[in-house]
């Protein structure tokens, strides 16, 4: 009896609620400080059932748990809610441990609980920033992925259920796992704060994403975690692939003003003496000279295809200026079309729609040069090659003359711009493009276009995406300026 007595004083010694359950699940003691915390007089629970003072939502899993401790003896510690005397609800967290009987058999439960609503609370606000931020971020303990957000769940392929219970090196590829397993091995405050270096997560694909991870320790559902906080890179070594390959492209302007140059000197020799050779022949009888002549006629026109083809590198790559005047647009329509011949070609019929009389435009003959260029390359590339030879690459121009402008259109007849990709396609490194080679799309092409067209007082817009009749509208300011 005495030591019942003392075990009682001790209990309503301590700042926790200290209480006992039967196995029928009725309350049998409960300290003094139930009071403080939960506004009852002890002799107000005593005799009551423990389940009635949880919330009716609650009820049916808190009892299948105490069920389960009866039937198998164990005590996990649990979060609950409890009704206080006033009618709310504190968060109290128990720390049970099973009550046996002189024979080994379950009796009932002992629990030290005390008020945690506070950090409840912090945990839920925390919980409810981490879900929704938009960086990827799991939290982890013992290597255990506990919790993974929304943007994490988007960004790797893993939906919530299957991710949390994995361990995190599942995540990681096989050539990072010894790097991974070493940061793992130091505790999280030394590494609180410092990026890995550049390390692959399998995406539920299969597919690897490229990211930095920064660890933070944190505490979570009462025990301390880590907070992981993945920067995709994937972005960022796209645009850097992209300024390259932009590099590039400039390169190869620079180098075909430079060759265009170089070979025209050549070629004027090469016209000059032509000519000079049908001087000389004027005076041979024809029937002498038929066959040479005609090859020195094609001679002749093969040198002045050179010679246009070098115009139209030359125009097409020469420093661009801010300079706006008076531009002949069927030439430069013309000088286009002949310029992305090559590509298209290939796989449609280029039809030119338009009259030599168009009015002159307002603008810069080589920066719309690259804007119509880049228009026709781009319908040719959307054109696939199945040998059908029923596809069409169009470039249609009109004079409107009300609005004083000049409207004109690169359509295809290609496969179409999916509706999702539409709002994007003039967005800086957007591509639906992929691959290697000279067909790799950079995602600059139509947002370079868009800024010159707008910067010469006119506008570039996507009319129609669907499949069959794709059609960009570029419109011009018309006459001198």
């Amino acid at each position: 009896m005495g030591d019942e007595i003392d075990w009682k004083e001790i209990a309503n010694r301590s700042s926790d609620v200290i209480s006992r359950i039967d196995k029928n699940g009725r309350v049998t003691f409960v300290s003094e400080s139930v009071k403080r915390v939960l506004g009852y007089e002890p002799h107000e629970l005593v005799g009551q059932v423990a389940h009635s003072f949880l919330p009716p939502d609650e009820k049916p899993e808190r009892l299948a748990g105490f069920e389960r401790g009866l039937r198998e003896g164990i005590a996990p510690t649990v979060v609950a809610r409890a009704r206080k005397k006033d009618g709310t609800y504190v968060w109290m967290e128990y720390r049970t441990e099973v009550l046996r009987d002189a024979q080994g058999n379950v009796s009932g439960f002992q629990s030290s609980s005390h008020d945690v609503t506070t950090r409840v609370e912090a945990e839920r606000a925390l919980e409810t920033f981490l879900r929704t931020m938009p960086m990827p971020a799991s939290i982890h303990r013992n290597r255990i992925v506990l919790l993974v957000n929304t943007a994490f769940t988007k960004t790797f392929g893993y939906e919530e259920d299957v991710a949390v219970g994995r361990g995190v090196l599942q995540f990681v590829d096989s050539a990072d796992r010894p790097y991974v397993e070493a940061r793992l091995s130091q505790t999280v405050d030394a590494i609180a704060g410092v990026p890995t270096r550049e390390q692959n997560i399998i995406h539920r694909d299969g597919s690897l994403v490229a990211v930095e991870v920064t660890v933070v320790p944190l505490l979570y559902r009462g025990e301390r975690c880590s907070l992981a906080v993945f920067h995709d890179l994937r972005e960022r070594k796209r645009l850097e692939s992209q300024l390259v390959t932009a590099e590039r492209m400039a390169s190869l302007g620079r180098l075909a003003a430079t060759v265009g140059h170089e070979i025209n000197n050549p070629l004027a020799y090469v016209l000059s003496s032509i000519s000079l050779i049908e001087r000389e022949l004027v005076d041979v009888p024809p029937e002498k000279t038929k066959t040479l002549r005609e090859l020195i006629g094609n001679v002749d026109e093969g040198a002045r295809r050179i010679r246009d083809v070098v115009e139209d590198l030359r125009v097409f790559s020469r420093e661009r200026t801010g300079e706006i005047g008076s531009v002949d647009l069927a030439r430069l329509l013309d000088r286009a079309a002949s310029m992305a011949s090559l590509e298209v070609r290939r796989r449609a019929k280029l039809v030119k729609d338009y009259s030599s009389a168009l009015p002159p435009v307002a603008g810069n003959e080589a920066r719309l040069g690259q804007v119509f260029l880049n228009l026709l390359v781009n319908a040719a590339q959307a054109i696939p090659e199945d040998g059908s030879g029923d596809h069409e690459v169009r470039l249609e121009a009109r004079h409107v003359e009300k609005d004083g402008t000049v409207e004109i259109d690169v359509v295809d007849t290609g496969i179409g711009i999916e509706s999702t990709a539409a709002p994007h396609v003039f967005d800086p490194f957007f591509t639906t493009k992929s691959g290697e080679g000279p067909e790799m799309g950079t995602g600059l092409g139509l947002s370079i276009s868009q800024h010159i067209v707008v910067s010469l007082g006119g506008t570039l817009t996507l009319v129609s995406g669907k499949r069959g009749e794709t059609r960009f509208r570029v419109v011009l300011r018309t006459g001198p300026v």
